[in-house]
């Protein structure tokens, strides 16, 4: 049964490898990274530099800023991976042509998360390996191998939420009628969950 779910997770990860989409919300990580940096780096300009105890601080201000990004951007690589899992194949037809062969529903929807655990992991790390040494040098600061670690561990909460966000959004996408009515539901929840807790 895990074979015909991995056959399923290797044609997602096949065509999502090949979508605009996915290539493109790597892109937006990279460049909210980028720009967090730039506004920590204007600060500390506008106050002189860097003072006793500033490199901790600038670290500090990086991780927050990464923090923050993944906040907004992981839910959101999630619901783009999970809105239309289901309700888009069902618009095109082609479910009906996965289902007609030996696979079951429950190995569709099993191919379908290992593909999302797969995409999401390798479009977080990837754009955090890019985009944080390209902050750092921005910043003018020595980051110790410590500090990386602790940038590299942010991967994990925010794999988790991406994820988190994609069970939601695939299951809009398996009760929706069209992908475009799961959309609506996912970002729904997505604004509720993110600003509710500013509140």
């Amino acid at each position: 049964m895990m074979e015909k779910a991995l056959i399923v997770a290797r044609k997602e990860i096949a065509e999502n490898l090949k979508s605009v989409r996915y290539w493109a919300i790597i892109g937006l990580f990279i460049l909210l990274y980028i720009a967090s940096a730039y506004a920590i780096g204007f600060a500390v300009r506008g106050f002189g530099g860097l003072a006793i105890g500033g490199r901790a601080r600038t670290v500090l201000q990086l991780s927050n800023q990464v923090v923050n990004a993944l906040t907004y951007i992981a839910p959101l690589l999630g619901i783009a991976l999970g809105f239309g899992a289901i309700a888009a194949e069902r618009e095109k037809g082609t479910i009906r042509l996965v289902l007609a062969r030996p696979i079951y529903r429950d190995d569709l929807i099993n191919g379908k998360l290992i593909a999302a655990v797969a995409l999401i992991v390798l479009a977080i790390a990837l754009s955090t390996a890019l985009a944080v040494p390209l902050a750092v040098a921005m910043q003018n600061v020595n980051v110790t191998s410590e500090d990386f670690t602790r940038l590299a561990l942010l991967v994990l909460p925010a794999t988790l939420l991406a994820l988190a966000f994609y069970a939601l959004s695939l299951f809009a996408s398996v009760n929706a009628g069209r992908s475009s009515h799961a959309l609506v539901v996912s970002l729904v929840l997505w604004i509720f969950f993110t600003f509710s807790s500013y509140r």
